[in-house]
């Protein structure tokens, strides 16, 4: 009945947002990240964001590095929700892809707000927040920071999310090379990239304009006065 009661007041004080498992494909074991990783599912899910007044963190700020975007907010997940939801289709063989001890939600994983259209990274997951106030625990405590892009592939079938991909493909995958490989670049060092649009070109009847007037100067008279 509790556990009932905790989802209900989720769904009526929450909304619903997608949530986005990260498919780890290639992992450095020694600095223990992930080189390669993709998001190639979304999953719709009721949750509910704690900080209701607006986005918490150090929010936008100029640094050495330009603008950045530090939003962050608390999210609570339903504990048998996210099982039913998101652990469930992970478990057999018919899972889209393999997770390895995927027992709650993972850090990395994203998290994707139709009302700000923000995708979402997982920081931290508090399982014990409430420590056992009901005699168990009945949700997650999700805090969420801007995903920061890192040449991650979004592939989950849902286009307003799937347009994150632009923005997050390496851009050097579409540079020019010679046959040997080599990356050609222009004359102020930047890499010369495929496009589909035409490159602006000088018609054939411009000419270059009137060269400037002849000054004829003197070693005496160096500017003609």
């Amino acid at each position: 009945m509790l556990n009932g009661l905790v989802q209900e007041s989720i769904k009526i004080q929450g909304r619903t947002y997608q949530y986005l498992p990260r498919n780890s494909q290639v992992t450095d074991l020694i600095l223990g990240e992930d080189v390669i990783s993709s998001f190639d599912a979304a999953i719709p899910l009721e949750m509910y964001m704690v900080d209701s007044q607006g986005f918490q963190g150090q929010r936008e700020m100029f640094s050495k590095f330009g603008l950045q975007i530090n939003n962050s907010y608390r999210l609570v997940v339903s504990v048998d929700r996210w099982n039913r939801e998101v652990k469930h289709v992970f478990t057999g063989n018919t899972a889209p892809f393999e997770i390895n001890n995927y027992l709650r939600p993972h850090e990395g994983d994203l998290i994707y707000d139709s009302l700000t259209s923000f995708l979402m990274v997982i920081k931290f997951v508090d399982h014990d927040m409430e420590f056992y106030s009901l005699g168990r625990n009945y949700v997650y405590y999700l805090t969420c920071e801007a995903f920061l892009y890192q040449n991650e592939e979004i592939n989950t079938g849902v286009p307003v999310i799937d347009a994150f991909n632009g923005l997050s493909m390496n851009i050097l995958l579409d540079t020019i090379t010679t046959e040997d490989g080599v990356n050609l670049s222009s004359e102020d060092g930047f890499a010369l990239l495929w496009t589909d649009t035409p490159l602006p070109t000088r018609s054939a009847e411009i000419d270059f304009i009137t060269p400037a007037a002849t000054i004829n100067t003197k070693v005496a008279n160096p500017f003609n006065m």
